[in-house]
């Protein structure tokens, strides 16, 4: 169920190394992109496709290492029954089970580590970490699920929002309130 759009071969033109260059916020080296031609290839098609100008230098690169996640394919995540079957919505699915999300930034992060699981011992000790403590202090996580998480926005949603010029107002003071209030969030 992967949706192909076919491109033609001019959109997989290597952008020139001031191009990456230039996409990158200040600080971002873009050496990674630009020692790997398939790299600046793919990237010049996705600008096409999304109808950038390549231009802003507003973007960071992250480094996705293949060895820190399991990859699962589509028929795993169907035999592991790890998401809602559209022809069975009825039947519990581990997603379902697990979803104790407060915001819809929460939830997409648990469909994020369900697609991929770690496989990095370092990794998997971090966030077994984060969990134990959450597990063992009920009254931060009680504070943190009643309180402060639903006065949050969907900062994903809005920094999309911001990116294509789309925000208003009300965005703008959504985030300078938000942002407010993480002073007492953090004590």
């Amino acid at each position: 169920h992967i949706l192909v759009t076919p491109r033609p071969q001019k959109e997989f033109t290597p952008l020139p190394e001031s191009a990456v260059t230039g996409l990158l916020a200040p600080k971002v080296s873009p050496t990674p992109l630009t020692s790997s031609p398939s790299c600046c290839q793919a990237l010049a098609a996705v600008l096409t496709y999304l109808g950038d100008t390549g231009e802003g230098g507003a973007f960071y690169l992250d480094t996705l290492n293949p060895g820190d996640h399991m990859r699962l394919d589509g028929r795993a995540v169907q035999g592991l029954n790890l998401f809602p079957d559209p022809s069975a919505p009825s039947n519990p699915c581990i997603a379902s089970i697990l979803n104790k999300t407060r915001t819809p930034g929460g939830l997409r992060l648990l469909h994020q580590w369900l697609k991929q699981p770690l496989i990095d011992a370092v990794l998997i000790k971090e966030r077994l970490d984060l969990v134990e403590l959450m597990v063992n202090n009920t009254e931060i996580r009680q504070l943190l699920f009643e309180v402060h998480l639903k006065q949050f926005p969907d900062f994903q949603r809005l920094s999309a929002k911001f990116s294509s010029s789309k925000a208003g107002l009300q965005d703008m003071y959504r985030v300078y309130s938000s942002l407010d209030k993480l002073d007492s969030l953090i004590r």
